[in-house]
């Protein structure tokens, strides 16, 4: 009788509460494991509390375990066949603070991030702006005061540092619904509550087309670092954004057929692409494989204790602020700026089509029907004028014998 009374109430294993798929899974005396397709896992108990059917959220089984699920449905069964209510309020576990919550967050976002860079901007913020106030409050106690006294200071509109904030918070608190600990989410009430901002769009500073080719060559004539160097270099011969760069992999560069082919899983549209390389990018390549460096990538630098490292943004940054490099309206040039300098030359200087400048930079185009037709890379247009632009860029007395 005793194992009858098991099957029937304890259903479930801790093994099986973490191996379940998506949907609900009775445990017995009205408990169920609710998982969503996101892989999410809480508790949920099914009552009747004065003629009603009610479900009460019991947690998240990150926090809470099967065994003391099970005693919080049995406590909240006795209660309300006793005639009394068991609100949500009392049956609710005690909420973790906003810092675990956030870290929960972190964690189950880390594998979308293309850069390791992203989780530290994520942290950065939660360090300055969001844990000195509510860092070690239990999420569940969060109210609308608390979200607009840390947003609204530093809100600008879209793009901004109070933007971002908005954006990490909803994250937090809709983690936290979803987990059981409360049912609202005060950043959506802000919502309505933030002014309007009309953001002026402004776009990276870039170097005029008719500078590149005197900044290139201070850029060689500098002492520092030459893996950074090369970088820089190889960015503004390719048209290629920074990041994709730095990731390059000896893997992705095909010497023979003088491709570069970046993954899908590499790239901002999140598809694959070609790049044409140039005589003088294949030279940069080459050079970046003399410095003899270890590992999968093509550009590395060697930190203080001489291990190799991929070149870090800042280095390259640091090399454009001391070329003193300015666009027509004073600001510091950057390296994302180079791809509008090498657009620009190509539909002034080149002549190119709007189809072939866009593949060459890597753009999809808004319109999803169009861009669903548009599946041809144009390579072999774009070979010619990659090539030029290195000419133009980089003149054929700063390289090699061609082959």
């Amino acid at each position: 009788m005793r194992d009858r009374w098991r099957r029937s109430h304890h259903r479930l294993t801790e093994r099986g509460v973490h191996r379940a798929r998506p949907g609900r899974h009775a445990d017995g005396n009205g408990l169920y494991l609710f998982v969503r397709p996101t892989g999410a896992r809480s508790w949920i108990q099914r009552l009747v509390i004065g003629g009603r059917r009610r479900d009460l959220g019991l947690g998240g089984c990150a926090f809470v375990s099967l065994s003391a699920a099970r005693r919080a449905a049995a406590e909240n069964r006795r209660v309300a066949r006793a005639g009394g209510n068991p609100t949500v309020a009392r049956t609710r576990p005690t909420a973790p603070s906003v810092r675990a919550v956030a870290e929960a967050v972190i964690a189950a976002r880390r594998t979308n991030w293309r850069h390791p860079g992203t989780e530290r901007k994520w942290r950065r913020l939660f360090d300055a702006l969001v844990f000195p106030r509510i860092g070690d409050m239990p999420v569940s106690r969060v109210t609308l005061d608390d979200v607009r006294d840390i947003i609204v200071p530093h809100w600008k509109g879209r793009g901004s540092t109070g933007y971002v904030l908005r954006q990490h918070l909803d994250y937090v608190l809709r983690w936290a619904i979803a987990h059981g600990y409360r049912a609202d989410n005060p950043v959506e009430k802000l919502k309505v509550l933030l002014p309007r901002v009309n953001a002026v769009v402004e776009h990276h500073p870039s170097l005029p087309h008719t500078r590149v080719a005197t900044a290139m060559a201070a850029v060689q004539a500098t002492s520092v670092e030459e893996a950074v160097k090369l970088l820089l270099v190889f960015v503004v011969l390719c048209a290629s954004r920074l990041g994709e760069a730095i990731g390059a992999r000896w893997s992705e560069i095909d010497v023979v057929d003088r491709l570069w082919t970046l993954p899908a899983e590499r790239t901002k549209a999140q598809r694959s692409h070609r790049v044409p390389l140039s005589i003088q990018a294949l030279e940069v390549v080459e050079r970046a494989r003399a410095l003899n460096r270890p590992g999968p990538l093509v550009f590395t630098a060697l930190n203080g204790r001489g291990e190799a490292r991929p070149v870090a943004p800042g280095a390259v940054a640091r090399l454009l602020q001391a070329l003193a490099l300015r666009d027509e309206r004073g600001r510091r040039v950057v390296a994302h700026g180079f791809r509008t300098t090498f657009r620009v030359w190509a539909m002034e200087q080149a002549q190119a089509s709007f189809e072939v400048c866009e593949a060459a930079l890597a753009h999809v185009h808004a319109d999803r029907t169009v861009s669903a037709y548009a599946r041809s890379d144009v390579l072999e247009a774009r070979r010619p004028l990659m090539q030029s632009w290195a000419d133009y860029a980089l003149p054929a007395g700063a390289t090699r014998n061609r082959r």
